[in-house]
C-alpha cells in the first residue's frame, strides 16, 4: 500500500467518524440522524478494517479483520434503509398534501 493511498483512507476514516458522530450528536431524539450516522460510523469501521488488514501480523487476525470488513459492508446499508424509510410519509400525510386523486 503506497503512503498516499495510506493518508488518503485515514483521512476518509476519521472524515466518515466525525460525519456519523455529528449526526448522532445534532439531535439525539431523532431517529433518521440516529440511523445516518450509524451507517456512517459503520461504514468507518469497515474502512478501518481494510486499512489494518495488511499490517496484521498474524494471518487469524487478517481473516477476521476480513470477516468484520464483510459485516461492515453490509451494516451501513441496512442503516441507510432504515433511514430512508423512515423519511416516507404516512398515508394521512400523503392524503393532506396531495388529496385524493383517483385516476382510472
Amino acid at each position: 500500500m503506497s503512503l498516499t493511498a495510506l493518508i488518503l483512507q485515514t483521512f476518509l476514516f476519521f472524515l466518515t467518524l466525525w460525519l456519523g458522530s455529528y449526526l448522532i450528536a445534532r439531535d439525539p431524539r431523532r431517529l433518521q440522524l440516529w440511523l445516518a450516522g450509524a451507517g456512517m460510523i459503520t461504514f468507518a469501521f469497515g474502512l478501518a478494517a481494510t486499512l489494518l488488514e495488511p499490517f496484521a501480523p498474524t494471518a487469524d487476525l487478517t481473516l477476521n479483520l476480513v470477516n468484520a470488513k464483510r459485516l461492515f459492508v453490509l451494516l451501513p446499508a441496512l442503516f441507510w434503509l432504515g433511514a430512508i424509510i423512515w423519511l416516507i410519509p404516512n398515508q394521512a400525510a400523503w392524503e393532506d398534501r396531495y388529496g385524493r386523486q383517483r385516476f382510472l
